[in-house]
């Protein structure tokens, strides 16, 4: 699949875009979300939380992280922010088509949220059919934007490339968006019927989601982050087909294969081995891929151009750590955080042309990474590795301050030379 990109289109497109209030939405609730579950995580291991409110926190800590931050942030909020600018020449009739669709997405998932909350932590049985009918439309719009018979891809050039490229492919990125929003649509019936028998019967337990919702976020994260090094060292061909195939199968098979036992009453130990066979062999080809890019290009980590691959290389670090430490779904939540913050700086870089305080950015690298290191070790580790992750967050404030207070110097720059 391959278009004829012109050059105008590529300049928007490197630009970045300017997030719509629905994109904005689910990447607040995303923030919200984990913000307010890492806050009662360092509150409970410093013991400043009743035991019953901390056992309900660490009961719904992880379900919170795949269905209200992982999901909504990949594929709504930077998925959708990037995927309407790789697809440049998606009609408008399309994207007015999906809007409608989009508003309602983002209330059902959001409003899953109060319903988990009401139900002390729990994954209630009505929230679960709540939010998987707002992600059967996250997805649904999601394949309507990339199948859109007028979209073409596009391609994300490094700063002050604006020559014209001729049949560029559909990247890595738009593959894995397709292909994780196939997968949701896998999830969401067979979730959402198990949690309507859990709702009618009462008390009755639902299917384990972990499993296929861990691969999606992470076919979504290897997207993402190959987004961000492509920029700086693009991939060949035949990585980018690999890519696409090793995705198909882990967030294409690792759902059916999901779907498929929940409807034959398969055990649940079955279905866990078969994602974890799935999600290391992803991990294998994808680390390769990123290695040799990075490698064959010899990116400067350090430089301010870098930041956006900083952050995505500290997935890649944290996910082949996690394999040997707390198992694939901490690792892949704690990994995916990284290529969030990378996908942020990816951003702000586009929108600034680098006028933003890469060095803050770095140092709140440093804090977020050994602060999730250290966060799986002992009660004092923890408490320290929490610590850590706060400061990296007021570090994040520091930048966007800074990056605020550099626009506007150069809107005053720019006044003073037009006069």
């Amino acid at each position: 699949m391959a278009v004829s990109t012109s050059s105008a289109e590529r300049t928007f497109s490197r630009n970045g875009g300017v997030p719509s209030p629905v994109v904005a939405g689910y990447l607040l609730l995303a923030a919200g979300v984990s913000g307010l579950a890492g806050l009662s995580m360092l509150l409970q291991q410093i013991g400043l939380l009743p035991d019953d409110l901390a056992q309900a926190i660490a009961r719904f800590h992880p379900a919170a992280m795949l269905l209200l931050v992982g999901v909504p942030a990949f594929l709504g909020g930077f998925g959708r922010l990037f995927l309407r600018q790789d697809l440049i020449g998606a009609s408008s009739s399309a994207n007015r088509l999906v809007k409608p669709f989009d508003v309602v997405a983002l209330g059902l998932i959001a409003l899953s949220l109060p319903i988990f909350l009401a139900a002390s932590g729990t994954v209630a049985p009505l929230g679960v059919v709540v939010w998987c009918a707002g992600a059967a439309l996250l997805a649904a719009t999601t394949l309507g934007v990339v199948l859109d018979s007028h979209a073409g891809p596009g391609v994300v050039a490094p700063r002050g490339d604006d020559h014209p490229v001729v049949l560029a492919p559909f990247s890595i990125f738009v593959w894995t968006q397709l292909l994780a929003a196939c997968g949701l649509l896998f999830v969401a019936p067979v979730l959402a019927a198990s949690a309507t028998r859990a709702l009618i019967n009462g008390g009755q337990a639902i299917v384990s989601f972990a499993p296929p919702l861990t691969l999606i976020v992470l076919v979504a994260a290897f997207g993402m982050a190959a987004r961000l090094f492509e920029a700086l060292a693009p991939t060949t061909d035949r990585a980018r087909h690999l890519a696409v195939a090793v995705s198909a199968i882990a967030g294409l098979g690792g759902p059916v294969l999901w779907a498929q036992a929940n409807l034959a009453h398969v055990s649940q130990a079955v279905t866990v081995t078969e994602s974890n066979v799935l999600a290391a062999m992803a991990s294998i080809v994808f680390t390769f891929i990123w290695v040799s890019a990075l490698w064959r290009r010899k990116v400067a980590l350090g430089a301010q151009s870098g930041v956006p691959v900083l952050w995505a290389s500290g997935f890649f670090v944290l996910l082949a750590a996690g394999w040997a430490g707390q198992g694939v779904h901490m690792a892949v939540l704690n990994g995916a955080a990284f290529v969030l913050f990378g996908a942020l700086y990816g951003w702000i870089d586009a929108r600034t042309e680098g006028r933003y305080p890469a060095r803050l950015a770095q140092i709140q690298f440093a804090l977020m990474f050994f602060g999730v290191v250290l966060a799986g070790g002992n009660d004092v580790m923890k408490t320290l590795g929490g610590g850590l992750m706060v400061a990296s967050l007021i570090m994040l404030a520091a930048v966007l301050l800074g990056t605020m207070r550099n626009a506007v110097s150069a809107r005053v720059t720019s006044q003073e030379i037009g006069r």
